[in-house]
């Protein structure tokens, strides 16, 4: 009570386990009706109808309205109000509501009072979506500091009224206040001792914080483009392969994994611009922007079977977040762009010799090295520079046929992110390099999209090629579902290609994705879950 009462919150919520349910005030009945169990308004009951729907409805579970939680309780929409569930006296959410600045929700999250450790990660997956939408609520409503007009001093205690509803706030220290509202149009009366009392009309507008999951976000995009379709893909339905592509395909675009480096090469290149420095040479650009604010060259981070594993968990930020984003997306394929030459490189990049020798420029094979040059060839045939130019960039020394090259046969890079997609995910990743110039001037952007606007298509299509599929439980027709408990243990499934000593892991939801070139295979699968 000591601390709400001294801080300025504005929104907060209690998380409570025994059913799954938004519950907001009030708790308790009202005292004149002599009975219980009976809806309880507040005077913002609209506001908080609305805050306990909104997080409701971002978790499946709750938002069904039906848990199967032991009492078998069902609540429409997966909201209630507080007294109309069951009274509660006392409660915390009623008393922040009534004596503080705080608008309470409580969530009850879980049938289980006392869930298991292993259901937290299922408990976070489900309502992760809900506590950032609810976060970002906060922002709703009115805002300002009350002053004094002559000294311009801020009034502490000064009560915020909104006509026509009994319930008000009172400013901070510093004079400020915050009033949780729907939208629309208000009279606010600002009242503090020794003052006279000024009435203020704000507008209200309407705000939506979204986290960019990638539900909540293909269905925002879709709204969008139904209303405003001169901003969308203008050759969705009406291009047959424009379609087909969008519509069978989840796309995932980073625009870039070096946001330091990449504000730092811009600098780097405004200064170039003006310098009496030739833009050909090589040994005045390539450096500026590769590395992040901390000095380290983001594609040599990655964890690599080359580097001794004490320095694994030494990872950079980008690099970190990369590697789990890719972790948990499942990618099947993907392609990294850079500037500095034109080729499509492919695994591997460094040296997998068992006994890690291996001549300089020579070939690192993966086992999917048929899989890869077909690939890599797909887009650099589309390109009217890549494929069909053999010396690139004016470097009579570096000439590879059909634009394609070996990674390790072109440099050696240990860390890179190519490589490490490669053996710790289901990804086959290529490295596209697309310009001579590591900073192509704004106004020669055009050309590169249409050299690389087909050669782009045609790559995303050959993520069609291949088997996929469910594993399934025999017994029960279930999907097996890697990453789920079973005994305490994670489900590690792995799907195996006879003569391939690559094998590719199963999604969350029990789908596996194996590109491969046409042919007659043999596949199984293994779970290999530890012990």
């Amino acid at each position: 009570m000591e601390w709400t009462s001294s801080s300025p919150f504005v929104l907060s919520a209690n998380l409570h386990g025994g059913s799954v349910v938004a519950s907001y005030p009030y708790d308790d009945s009202d005292p004149k009706l002599n009975r219980t169990s009976v809806y309880s308004k507040s005077p913002d009951d609209l506001f908080f109808r609305d805050l306990a729907t909104g997080y409701a409805s971002r978790n499946p579970l709750m938002g069904s309205g039906n848990p199967h939680c032991p009492d078998k309780e069902t609540f429409p929409g997966g909201v209630t109000n507080g007294a109309d569930w069951y009274d509660v006296s006392g409660s915390m959410q009623d008393w922040n509501y009534v004596f503080t600045n705080t608008f309470e929700v409580t969530f009850e999250l879980s049938c289980c009072k006392f869930p298991l450790a292993n259901q937290l990660p299922l408990e976070w997956q489900r309502n992760r979506a809900s506590m950032l939408w609810f976060t970002g609520q906060v922002h709703r409503g009115a805002k300002g500091v009350v002053k004094d007009n002559e000294t311009l001093k801020p009034i502490h205690g000064a009560k915020v009224k909104i006509v026509g509803n009994t319930h008000h706030v009172v400013t901070s220290k510093r004079g400020e206040y915050w009033r949780l509202l729907m939208p629309g149009n208000y009279s606010l009366v600002v009242e503090a001792d020794g003052f006279g009392s000024e009435v203020v009309g704000p507008d209200v507008p309407a705000l939506d914080f979204v986290h960019h999951n990638y539900s909540s976000m293909q269905s925002w995009l879709q709204s969008a483009c139904a209303a405003r379709p001169e901003i969308c893909a203008l050759r969705y339905g009406k291009v047959d392969r424009v379609t087909k592509l969008l519509d069978e395909t989840r796309i995932y675009i980073m625009p870039s994994m070096n946001p330091d480096g990449h504000e730092h090469a811009y600098e780097e290149y405004q200064r170039l611009r003006t310098s009496s420095l030739p833009r050909s040479d090589p040994t005045q650009i390539v450096l500026p922007g590769r590395a992040n604010a901390n000095g380290v060259d983001l594609n040599r981070d990655f964890p690599d079977d080359l580097i001794p594993r004490s320095v694994l968990a030494e990872r950079q930020p980008e690099t970190q977040a990369v590697m789990d984003w890719a972790l948990s997306s499942h990618f099947v394929l993907s392609a990294n762009f850079h500037g500095g030459f034109i080729v499509a490189n492919y695994p591997y990049d460094a040296c997998r010799n068992p006994y890690d020798v291996c001549l300089q420029s020579s070939y690192s094979v993966s086992p999917d090295d048929d899989l890869y040059r077909n690939i890599s060839k797909v887009y650099a045939m589309a390109n009217p520079r890549m494929g069909h130019v053999e010396c690139q960039c004016g470097r009579d020394h570096e000439c590879y046929p059909g634009g394609i090259v070996n990674g390790h046969v072109w440099y050696s890079v240990r860390g890179g992110l190519q490589d490490w997609s490669y053996l710790h995910t289901s990804d086959t990743h290529v490295t596209v390099e697309v310009s001579c110039d590591k900073f192509p001037p704004d106004e020669t952007l055009e050309s590169y999209w249409e050299d690389n606007e087909e050669s782009m298509m045609a790559y995303i299509e050959q993520v069609h090629q291949g088997i996929s599929g469910f594993v399934l439980d025999e017994a029960t027709g279930s999907p097996i579902v890697s990453g789920a408990s079973e005994d305490d243990q994670k489900r590690d499934i792995r799907i195996y290609v006879e003569g391939n000593d690559r094998s590719v892991g199963v999604s969350k939801a029990g789908e596996y994705f194996r590109l491969l070139l046409p042919g007659s295979y043999v596949i199984w699968a293994e779970d290999h879950t530890s012990g």
